[in-house]
């Protein structure tokens, strides 16, 4: 954006041609000072958005007094150039002039040639840009290819692949598996019911009145038979015992003892010599007696289960024993235990 007729415009396009030749250039044609010039560039601006396929917008001009450069203090064209969608570089009067343009554009150059320099870059920098960029290509896809071709040789070394019958195989074998499950379950729970059903069936049978019954006869009838011996060997203990007695008996009558030719003087004699042996042994016997001890005053501890307590050891603290005397007997608590007696021996 600038004069066809200034010198901005031979300057811009020379800097241009020599680095890079071949870059397309629009030139917008605008008064560039004086009346209208502000509104010329702002129309050219506004028609350089219309146009498309613009990279950037340099509007330039030459050096020049403040007055020559007054049109780019505008309002109204420093919001044309805040609102354009292409961006802007104001290159207008040498590096010591400064224009509300130059604030409000994208980018300020010193000069319309160090504005080209910015715009354009060197062709060979561009080229070894650009062969950069292909070499990167070149390797980002070989690195791409390669992998692709890894992940083909592995997709295709796959059993499911090399082997597609392997997938049918293990879900047939993951079948049977189930199928073996499923029927060792079956017959768990069969066996299983059917052990609840003869369980149950004996219990039936077991609670029937008439098997009861049965069985309460065959225990009756065995319990008959047995007291029945039990009565026959009784009777013929007692037979035997009476005829031993009756022997006795017979051998100790008087007659019999005369019959063996003893008097009765000497019969006599024997009784009272017996009577007296007889007497004896009955003191023994209650001297022994556990009942004579009682009454001599001591008394037998028995625990609750009926045990006699010889030492403290078998009881414990709080423990129910019982106490025989030799008239009744006593209900007492164990409250106090001593391992050791502590009154004086004698």
């Amino acid at each position: 954006m600038t004069s066809p007729r200034g010198a901005a415009l031979h300057d811009m396009l020379r800097v241009i041609g020599r680095r890079f030749g071949e870059i397309h250039v629009v030139v917008a044609p605008a008064r560039v000072q004086g009346d209208g010039a502000a509104a010329e560039v702002a129309q050219g601006i506004r028609e350089l958005n219309a146009l498309g396929g613009v990279d950037v917008i340099v509007i330039g001009r030459g050096g020049g007094s403040l007055e020559d450069l007054w049109a780019f203090n505008d309002e109204m064209l420093a919001r044309t150039i805040a609102a354009s969608k292409i961006p802007v570089i104001s290159a207008v009067g040498h590096e010591v002039d400064f224009t509300i343009a130059d604030f409000v554009a994208d980018l300020r150059a010193a000069t319309p040639s160090q504005a080209a320099e910015l715009v354009v870059r060197e062709k060979r920098a561009v080229a070894e840009s650009v062969g950069e960029l292909r070499g990167r290509l070149v390797r980002a896809m070989a690195r791409r290819l390669d992998a692709q071709r890894h992940r083909f040789d592995a997709v295709r070394e796959r059993r499911v692949l090399t082997d597609p019958q392997r997938p049918l195989r293990e879900l047939t074998r993951r079948l049977d598996e189930a199928s073996a499950r499923l029927l060792r379950a079956a017959r768990s729970a069969l066996r299983h019911a059917a052990h609840r059903v003869e369980l149950a069936t004996r219990d039936l049978k077991a609670r029937n009145p008439v098997a009861r019954t049965r069985q309460d006869r065959r225990r009756l009838d065995d319990l008959s038979g047995r007291l029945g011996r039990a009565l026959a060997r009784g009777v013929d203990r007692r037979r035997h015992r009476l005829v031993g007695v009756v022997g006795r008996l017979d051998s100790l009558s008087p007659l019999a003892v005369l019959g063996r030719g003893y008097s009765l003087r000497a019969l006599a004699r024997g009784v009272d010599r017996r009577r007296h042996r007889l007497v004896g042994v009955v003191g023994r016997l209650d001297s022994l007696s556990p009942l004579a001890v009682l009454g001599r005053g001591y008394s037998l501890t028995l625990t609750a289960s009926g045990q006699i307590v010889r030492s403290v050891r078998q009881v414990e603290v709080g423990d129910e024993v019982g106490v025989m005397l030799h008239e009744g007997r006593l209900a007492a608590r164990v409250t106090e235990r001593k391992e050791r007696d502590e009154r004086p021996q004698v």
